[in-house]
């Protein structure tokens, strides 16, 4: 999922409108949405760092905002794994490469005598092959081990399992309406079909609710949204979040989110199972 520093919502006449690609205005993404998941493909081993440097790239010529740059990345790497520290390994490493290389310092890519610091014969590489020596690892491995428990240098282990493009972009388009849903203060979620599997879906996020039958199939939901006054933390908005994938897997449902504006105004997000949007996970039996 995107955070809200992602989000990227437009706001016009009353109307909230997330961001949101299409093939007929947006076709040029598709070829950079490809080309993206070739740079995760081919870079196995390469940290995300490197990986987003990368992707960064592919949008020098291609006028773009960068939080939709940071958002492909985050999509990305959600769907990735990397290899990543959490025993402590890369700190004691650090320490011992640290405590080795003070004892030799300065050092200088080449040596040099005659200097008013006298002569600078530690060189770069050297100290590295005898430091890499008296841990029993070639540098190579130290390099790639040293900062592994900070999250801009984990390494990719597995790169996304996007299918296409065209299944990227659609992730991205859904998880830019879920970022606009942290700002809601309030919804109403309509039913006519599928209402039972939709207040299960309900239910399990635990978001706060109040149930109306409202014709002789039709139920209507009160959501409390995470900018209401009863709630108001991070983690409230994420459940709130979560509900828009599975409700797109359902049917015969209306979801009215009164989303809070930058200006502490009210616009209206309406989402239906036409509005285009498809959800990664699988529908209900």
């Amino acid at each position: 999922m995107l955070t809200s520093e992602h989000a990227i919502v437009n706001f016009e006449r009353g109307q909230a409108l997330p961001d949101r690609l299409s093939r007929k205005s947006d076709g040029r993404y598709v070829d950079l949405a490809a080309a993206m998941l070739r740079v995760y493909a081919e870079g196995v081993g390469l940290t995300r760092r490197e990986l987003h440097r990368r992707i960064e790239r592919l949008f020098d010529e291609e006028p773009c905002d960068a939080r939709r740059i940071a958002s492909f990345c985050k999509l990305l790497d959600d769907s990735s794994a990397y290899n990543t520290d959490s025993g402590g390994k890369a700190a004691r490493l650090r320490l011992k490469v640290f405590r080795l290389a003070a004892l030799r310092h300065p050092l200088v890519t080449e040596k040099q005598s005659g200097t008013l610091l006298g002569n600078l014969e530690n060189e770069e590489q050297t100290v590295k092959q005898d430091i890499a020596a008296e841990l029993g690892m070639n540098w190579q491995e130290i390099d790639e081990a040293l900062y592994a428990d900070v999250m801009p240098f984990h390494r990719l282990k597995t790169p996304p399992d996007y299918p296409d493009a065209a299944a990227l972009l659609s992730h991205y388009n859904v998880a830019q309406t879920q970022a606009a849903l942290y700002k809601a203060q309030s919804a109403t979620l309509t039913a006519s079909e599928d209402f039972k599997t939709i207040l299960r879906y309900v239910k399990l996020a635990g978001l706060l609710h109040d149930i109306r039958r409202v014709g002789d199939s039709t139920y209507r939901i009160q959501l409390d949204g995470p900018a209401s006054v009863l709630r108001t933390t991070s983690r409230y908005g994420v459940r709130f979040a979560t509900l828009l994938p599975a409700l797109l897997t359902c049917k015969g449902w209306r979801f009215t989110v009164r989303i809070k504006t930058p200006w502490n105004t009210l616009a209206t997000l309406d989402l239906n199972p036409e509005n285009g949007l498809k959800s990664r996970l699988d529908a209900p039996p």
